[in-house]
């Protein structure tokens, strides 16, 4: 271009402003890129923190339905030796009567 210079007075050609705007284009991509790529990994960071915790409060949900199975094992065995007891008693107060 005719009337731009560099700062030391020389002029500057056509190609070497070309030259000059691809690299400034390339920097402004590669920002940007660089920034979508730290905002997609900060994502994915909180993503996999989200399921650790949801692992964890599975796991929890998972060992409390365990404790849970167990407890309903020993009170269904428990009112079926209620019931026997009951009908033993039953029983007896027929044989009374």
């Amino acid at each position: 271009m005719k009337g731009t210079t560099t700062t030391r007075g020389k002029p500057i050609s056509a190609k070497h402003k070309k030259d000059d705007d691809n690299d400034e284009e390339s920097k402004s991509r590669n920002y940007v890129e660089k920034t979508l790529e730290k905002e997609n990994s900060d994502k994915v960071n909180i993503l996999l923190q989200n399921v650790s915790a949801l692992k964890q409060i599975s796991s929890g949900i998972g060992s409390h339905l365990k404790e849970e199975k167990v407890l309903l094992g020993q009170l269904d065995e428990d009112f079926a030796k209620n019931n026997l007891t009951v009908k033993k008693v039953m029983g007896r107060i027929d044989d009374l009567f």
